[in-house]
């Protein structure tokens, strides 16, 4: 068996070597996730974050997608030889039952969207999503797991940003957001947007803070995780994301309101990074992106798109216009009181919200954000009653990654007010951490060092 695997290798090679590389990663990485669950889901965050890498597939057959559908089988085989003891539905029936509702309202919209199709699509998108609670709480026992997820978060954000800081691949060609890039030497890295690179990279840099001011972390570890979260900030920076700058400002300020012992040393991160980025804008940067970031521009078209979800919001506010649909049903609210400074987003090249509590609400309606808000909600209050078991019997080490996971969290919330990224299975993962650490805190499981 294995000298005709190795055999139909070989001759792939020779025909399509970059799929031959592909299917030798697949294979390795499907062993690995047999053996753990664990590091399969290390490798696929990490892989995550390579979904525009040419060598890697690209984004209609990439390594991430095969390495997701190779988890998920893991899991389940997992779940069906009676290897995980926890399971998320049994352990949080009230997420489990909110995204049930969730995917079926989702899915009910059909009956009233105007492209079908799109409510299909779009449903699957979220319930691939929503696949990762299940897998990362059987995954996630103990807290040096959970820092293992964190560090493949990490160094994928790290790579996608010394992917665009170093390569610097073309953003105009990639960007989806309505924001101009030709011309301002933005970075998209392998995300292909410089808005989600920049919300992506500001949750690696709060994650990166579970693992530098862990004293039970080994230095050598510390150390390359410190500097992976300058490159992350230098990142940040050179996407010119105004939305970044937003995320940034929200993990600070949630690290402070959350992490009261540690406010000393985020107050220290925060004037280093206030004074990286004044110096980055006011003396490396060009006049024209410095501009970008100043000027007051209507958010780039942002607002005109905005103003007609509230049309459609205030049309149809129980149900919206159908999940997925606000491109295909935009253009029925353009005409209406209340100018807009252009309608190229929406009549010419319709597109996206780029606001995710507006994209569910103007598609899903009120019942729809609801329910998207509880599931939030609960996940972040799983985090915060985590960090306060870990807390309260010393364990620093559970302490400091609840700390993380909730700044992560919120920061690409407060990312996401600039973009519709509720789907984005990068947030969902961060969401799920909150059970599965709140899971590790009940079973009072050791920590060991990285």
């Amino acid at each position: 068996m294995l000298a005709f695997l190795a055999a139909t290798l070989g001759v792939l090679a020779g025909l399509e070597p970059e799929l031959a590389v592909l299917t030798s990663l697949a294979l390795a990485y499907a062993l690995a996730a047999v053996v753990s669950l664990s590091w399969g889901l290390v490798g696929f965050i990490a892989i995550s974050f390579l979904a525009l890498l040419p060598s890697l597939g690209g984004p209609l057959l990439s390594l991430s997608k095969i390495v997701g559908g190779l988890l998920a089988i893991s899991w389940l085989a997992g779940v069906a030889s009676g290897r995980y003891k926890r399971l998320f539905p049994t352990d949080h029936p009230g997420i489990s039952l909110a995204i049930i509702a969730f995917l079926t309202w989702n899915l009910l919209s059909v009956v009233w969207a105007e492209d079908a199709s799109r409510v299909y699509g779009y449903t699957v998108t979220f319930l691939l999503s929503f696949i990762l609670f299940p897998i990362v709480y059987s995954a996630t026992t103990s807290t040096r797991v959970a820092r293992m997820l964190v560090l493949g978060f990490v160094a994928g954000a790290a790579f996608t940003a010394a992917y665009g800081i170093f390569v610097q691949p073309d953003a105009s060609g990639l960007a989806g957001s309505p924001s101009a890039t030709a011309g301002l030497d933005r970075i998209a890295g392998t995300v292909g947007d410089p808005n989600e690179l920049a919300a992506l990279l500001v949750a690696g840099i709060a994650l990166s803070g579970a693992i530098v001011f862990n004293p039970a972390v080994s230095g050598p570890v510390r150390t390359a995780t410190a500097g992976a979260a300058g490159l992350m900030l230098l990142g940040v920076l050179m996407t010119l994301s105004r939305g970044g700058l937003v995320a940034l400002a929200a993990l600070l300020l949630t690290g402070m309101l959350v992490a009261t012992r540690h406010r000393g040393q985020i107050a220290l991160a925060g004037s280093v990074i206030l004074a990286f980025a004044l110096i980055f804008f006011f003396g490396v940067a060009s006049p024209e992106a410095r501009d970008r970031i100043t000027d007051n521009d209507g958010g780039s078209g942002r607002t005109d798109i905005w103003k007609v979800g509230g049309r459609i919001v205030e049309a149809e506010p129980l149900t919206g216009v159908g999940a997925a649909n606000f491109q295909v049903a935009s253009i029925h609210y353009v005409i209406a009181p209340g100018s807009l400074q252009s309608d190229e987003r929406l009549v010419n090249n319709p597109a996206v919200v780029h606001n995710s509590y507006l994209q569910i609400l103007t598609e899903t309606g009120i019942p729809g954000l609801a329910l998207f808000l509880g599931i939030v909600g609960a996940c972040i209050a799983a985090a915060n009653r985590a960090r306060r078991a870990f807390a309260s019997r010393g364990d620093r080490d559970g302490e400091l990654l609840a700390i993380a996971v909730i700044c992560a969290v919120v920061s690409v919330l407060a990312a996401d007010f600039f973009l519709s990224e509720e789907s984005s299975k990068h947030l969902w993962f961060l969401l799920a951490l909150g059970p599965a650490l709140l899971g590790v805190s009940r079973a009072n499981r050791p920590t060991d060092a990285v």
